[in-house]
């Protein structure tokens, strides 16, 4: 009983943490423009911020879906290095992104910057960008 009342106790707590939001700092000339617009039809809105939060909230729960669990995930490094880039990021934007959708996309951004060999938040920005345009192009042209 008491190891179960532990396992509450450490998933309220991983809970609360994951649920925190992290900012991104970054500079939006540094975006691939082109791609973002596209994104941004799709998703019919003109806000840079909100096709970014909506990018990373559907690849987040496309993520989760495929693996089940946020545990399953390659995170505090990449949570770590995030908030580095952010803070020396000399970018004018920000947006704020819950942990957990960080954490859930952080195997997609392993996949492409292997050891997070990504050089800024910019980076990630723009690769997430091209997986869920391609994600879009497939629903319109499953070929």
């Amino acid at each position: 009983m008491p190891s179960r009342q532990l396992l509450k106790s450490l998933s309220k707590k991983a809970k609360n943490k994951f649920s925190l939001k992290q900012k991104l700092i970054f500079d939006d000339e540094k975006l691939d423009n082109n791609v973002l617009n596209e994104v941004k039809d799709a998703l019919a809105t003109g806000s840079n911020r909100k096709a970014i939060e909506a990018i990373f909230t559907n690849l987040a729960s496309s993520e989760i879906s495929e693996k089940r669990s946020i545990y399953h995930f390659y995170s505090q490094d990449y949570l770590e290095r995030l908030e580095k880039l952010s803070s020396d990021s000399k970018g004018q934007s920000k947006v704020s992104i819950p942990r957990w959708m960080l954490i859930a996309t952080s195997d997609l951004i392993n996949k492409k910057y292997k050891d997070l060999e990504f050089d800024s938040v910019e980076d990630v920005i723009n690769y997430l960008t091209e997986v869920y345009h391609s994600k879009i192009n497939y629903l319109w042209n499953p070929e």
